[in-house]
């Protein structure tokens, strides 16, 4: 019964927190913001940046996605023995998968480009980038960060 709880007490923390999340993404950025920026557009004289890139704006995109990634490996040193398997490349494929339910790139952005009308074949190319990127983030991290009993065996942890 006390495991029942718990999945449910998860389950109703996914539901109000979609809708916490949902509810910013539409009334602020859907609304507000989005009418912000199309005013501010209109309003000023803009130059953008459009593919390809100059190297300025692709290296701030990798040092900041670094950013990100010191962040899964944190997260990754923190829960790693809780992980089930028994290599860390198992370990790895699971964490990256349990990140990968954690974005919009597993399931809710293929599901919205299908129901706005892209063809399914453009929806699988679109999506296979997201597919591939968290397990392989997560194999490498895994394979990178060392087990947790070695930092016990010399007393860091």
């Amino acid at each position: 019964m006390a495991q029942g709880a718990t999945y449910l007490r998860i389950a109703t923390s996914a539901v109000l927190a979609a809708i916490i999340a949902f509810s910013i993404h539409v009334f602020y950025g859907q609304n507000l913001a989005a009418k912000f920026v199309s005013t501010a557009f209109k309003a000023r004289h803009w130059i953008t940046a459009h593919q390809p890139y100059p190297p300025f704006i692709f290296y701030s995109a990798f040092a900041t996605a670094i950013v990100r990634m010191l962040g899964f490996g944190v997260i990754y040193s923190l829960i790693q023995d809780r992980l089930p398997g028994r290599s860390r490349a198992v370990k790895g494929l699971v964490y990256g998968l349990l990140i990968m339910f954690c974005t919009d790139d597993f399931l809710r952005l293929p599901a919205m480009n299908l129901l706005v009308g892209n063809p399914i074949d453009v929806v699988l190319v679109q999506s296979a980038e997201g597919w591939a990127i968290y397990p392989l983030i997560g194999l490498t991290i895994a394979l990178v960060v060392r087990p947790k009993d070695h930092l016990r065996r010399i007393r860091c942890v």
